[in-house]
């Protein structure tokens, strides 16, 4: 959603887009999308069969997808993907069934619980605590970060403006989608992804291929101490899952790390004025599904001046995200 609702026909229809998003989302986790994609052209019969499904039921599903545009139907009435509808199958390279899993699995209970949400406090858990006993759910969840990240990375990596040499930690950067785009842009940058012990066999196995003493990983707790003795630190889509008092401790634990010359790298997506539509409601998002909020770049002025910081630059990299770079206010220090 990026503008306003202008309508009523766009009110109404936009009340009824939860039925689409759990058509999408259902189509990818029942194992239809990748069964259509395996068998092109697909019947309904066979997909039925093979998945196990109810015929009468999956037949109404299948047309819905033809009417929204991700199955087109042949004649004799097999199906196939539409291009858009091959993003919803599995695959690494913009695939977006990462994030139709998650959102199925995750977010629809979220969103679920909103009425009582507003009429609760924050809640103080850590929902990625449930990825040390739940390696499947991190995997999904992960999977949906390396997607979103590919977006962003390069521009992310160029804005930087490293100059080759430096040493980057990269604070919570899960199985390193980020830090290949670093890797990849600059010869003599040497990397390391720093992330709760559970995120350490994705990037072993993700940056496999990347030469061993150009990175590594280190098990970090963000809320207690970062490693200090490197001059970026990159906090890539890090603070918006945390509410203002956790997102500072995280800052702070940065600060702590950086000398007077270190630069700090807080990659989000923010807006320079008022919030937008799309902003808005990413930030109830954000708040059902782990407690955080987006904020805009006053704020983040603001939370890093709160922990000694002050910001040097601000660099927009794709529409609504920026990279905000942050260096210690040594008058303070």
């Amino acid at each position: 959603m990026n503008q306003p609702i202008s309508d009523a026909r766009q009110l109404a229809d936009t009340m009824r887009a939860f039925s689409v998003s759990r058509l999408l989302t259902t189509a990818v986790t029942s194992g239809v999308v990748n069964a259509v994609a395996e068998a092109e052209p697909a019947t309904g019969a066979d997909l039925a069969t093979n998945l196990k499904l109810a015929a009468p039921h999956l037949d109404r599903l299948v047309s819905a997808l033809v009417a929204v545009g991700v199955l087109e139907r042949h004649k004799g009435g097999a199906v196939s993907l539409t291009p858009v509808g091959r993003l919803l199958a599995d695959g690494e390279g913009g695939s977006l069934a990462p994030m139709a899993r998650m959102l199925h699995e995750e977010g629809w209970s979220a969103w679920a619980d909103f009425p009582r949400w507003l009429e609760r406090s924050e809640s103080g858990d850590d929902v990625f605590d449930a990825f040390d006993a739940e390696p499947e759910t991190y995997e999904v969840f992960e999977r949906q970060m390396r997607t979103g990240t590919a977006r962003h990375a390069a521009g992310v990596a160029a804005a930087a403006g490293l100059t080759g040499d430096e040493s980057l930690l990269d604070v919570g950067g899960g199985s390193g989608g980020m830090a290949r785009a670093f890797l990849a842009a600059y010869d003599g940058v040497h990397v390391t992804v720093g992330d709760r012990p559970y995120a350490r066999a994705g990037a072993l196995a993700y940056l496999s291929d990347v030469a061993r003493d150009r990175w590594r990983f280190v098990d970090l707790d963000f809320f207690e101490a970062v490693p200090p003795g490197h001059d970026v630190y990159l906090l890539s889509r890090i603070l918006h899952d945390w509410n203002d008092d956790k997102a500072r401790r995280i800052v702070r634990a940065c600060a702590d790390a950086m000398s007077d010359a270190g630069r700090l790298l807080i990659f989000e997506r923010s807006v320079a004025g008022a919030m937008t539509a799309s902003l808005a409601m990413a930030d109830l998002n954000t708040g059902l599904m782990c407690g955080g909020r987006e904020r805009g770049l006053a704020e983040f002025s603001d939370l890093l001046a709160a922990e000694g910081l002050r910001v040097t630059r601000t660099v927009p990299v794709s529409g609504d995200h920026w990279l905000i770079e942050a260096r210690v206010d040594t008058a303070g220090r």
